[in-house]
């Protein structure tokens, strides 16, 4: 895959092939046929609003009509995509969509096939989420039409060609060819998102947070953040709007939590209920929220991990010291699951929770920017370290292979019991998690 960047315009991508497949026509014309005999038997109403999605993919540059000399001068791979209508009878807005297949098989041939997929460019959906109601206050950012921003080669768009005529079929069809990127090509999303990046990349020295922000803290079309104050956060989004707009991507709309003026950037909209990666949120009410106003100095992490014979489980709780010398604890993430079908004993399930808990705080100290000051497992650590330490082969089975995946992990898990200081406040005793909420509770009253 290659990028270049055009007159400071969009960026365009080069999908790399191995060799030009049959282009296909026959079968499109076919296909263009069978469009036309469906959508009018779904009301008139769908046939116009196809037609309509056509010609606003021309008006937008999304799509272009071939003339006859291009058609007849071209001497490159020519490749023909079939498109058909998905009808969505609930969408108020897109009541029809239209599909460009480029799986479609034809001689043998598939036009995907030709091209690699990629690597996986997303970044990783749960640190995004922590990330994301670190701070007070947090935006959700939503890319307009974001695949169509990201222009083909010139290649690239000849074998992209599909053929329309208004419905009108006592005449021949047009050529078109779509000159964006579009849904269908198995590469869509890392040449999106390459693009994307790249754009911030463009930018990182003028604008280096905002930058920052668009490579680290978005997922596919959608950017996460989170300020420390509306002033920032409104900042944030003017020069998002800026350099965006630099590099040929826009928003379609901002949310911002909480009640602030949104006057001055206008695509703030205010929404009660919204969806942030399929996900409600209240922006207003704002339930992700982890770090307090009034918080100061750095946090504590504190994890608690138990198994019992159906389960196991680990959660992590984040302390702050107030302003006015009380503490606030927050839940603020856990993992459970469910225990093998063949029945284990506890101790080995102990084991597994407590490599769970280990697993949980490295991602938790890599995804998130606080730096914690101090770190308190609970678990029942005395079950299986005497397991870990055993230096001929005694071990059972399954302490032997989760000790040999998460090595690092168990081995952490071992440092900080050796180093633990029991906190002065609790009773000395392991705790299990029926204990737990009696602890969450008291974590928000004592100093440990």
């Amino acid at each position: 895959m290659t990028q270049k960047q055009v007159n400071g315009q969009r960026p365009i991508h080069g999908l790399n092939r191995q060799r030009p497949s049959p282009n296909y026509f026959t079968a499109c014309m076919g296909r263009l046929r069978a469009t036309e005999k469906t959508l009018p038997k779904g009301g008139v109403a769908y046939a116009k609003e196809y037609s309509d999605q056509i010609s606003d993919m021309v008006e937008r540059g999304v799509a272009r009509k071939l003339t006859t000399d291009e058609i007849k001068d071209y001497q490159g791979p020519v490749h023909y995509i079939p498109h058909h209508e998905i009808l969505r009878p609930d969408s108020k807005s897109t009541p029809i969509r239209i599909v460009f297949n480029s799986s479609a098989s034809y001689m043998g041939h598939v036009l995907n096939d030709y091209y690699a997929k990629g690597p996986d460019m997303l970044c990783d959906l749960f640190g995004i989420l922590l990330r994301f109601r670190q701070s007070p206050v947090a935006i959700v950012g939503d890319i307009s039409k974001m695949y169509n921003s990201v222009l083909l080669s010139e290649e690239d768009k000849m074998i992209h060609q599909f053929l329309w005529r208004d419905m009108n079929n006592t005449r021949e069809p047009d050529h078109y060819c779509l000159q964006t990127v579009t849904f269908g090509d198995r590469p869509i999303g890392v040449i999106a998102i390459t693009a994307f990046h790249k754009t911030a990349e463009m930018f990182k020295d003028k604008y280096p947070e905002t930058a920052d922000m668009i490579i680290n803290n978005s997922y596919v079309d959608d950017i996460l953040h989170s300020c420390e104050s509306a002033e920032e956060t409104l900042e944030r989004m003017k020069t998002t709007e800026e350099f965006l707009k630099r590099g040929g991507f826009q928003t379609k709309q901002w949310v911002m939590s909480g009640s602030h003026d949104m006057t001055e950037v206008p695509k703030i909209i205010a929404t009660e209920v919204g969806k942030v990666l399929g996900m409600i949120w209240e922006p207003k009410k704002d339930q992700f929220s982890y770090k307090p106003d009034n918080a100061l100095g750095n946090p504590t992490l504190v994890i608690y991990a138990d198994a019992s014979n159906i389960a196991y489980s680990t959660c992590a709780c984040i302390r702050f010291e107030l302003k006015d010398g009380t503490f606030s604890a927050q839940l603020h993430e856990a993992k459970s699951q469910i225990a093998p079908i063949q029945q284990i004993t506890t101790p080995r399930l102990e084991l597994s929770a407590a490599v769970l808990s280990a697993r949980l705080r490295k991602v938790t100290e890599k995804e998130t920017s606080f730096v914690f000051d101090r770190f308190y497992p609970f678990t029942q650590l005395d079950t299986y370290i005497t397991d870990i330490e055993k230096t001929k082969i005694q071990a059972h089975a399954i302490i032997a292979k989760v000790t040999k995946k998460d090595k690092a992990s168990v081995n952490e898990m071992h440092k900080l019991r050796m180093q633990r200081l029991t906190p002065p406040h609790f009773d000395g005793k392991i705790r299990d998690f029926p204990t737990f909420c009696k602890d969450y509770e008291r974590l928000n009253e004592i100093s440990i």
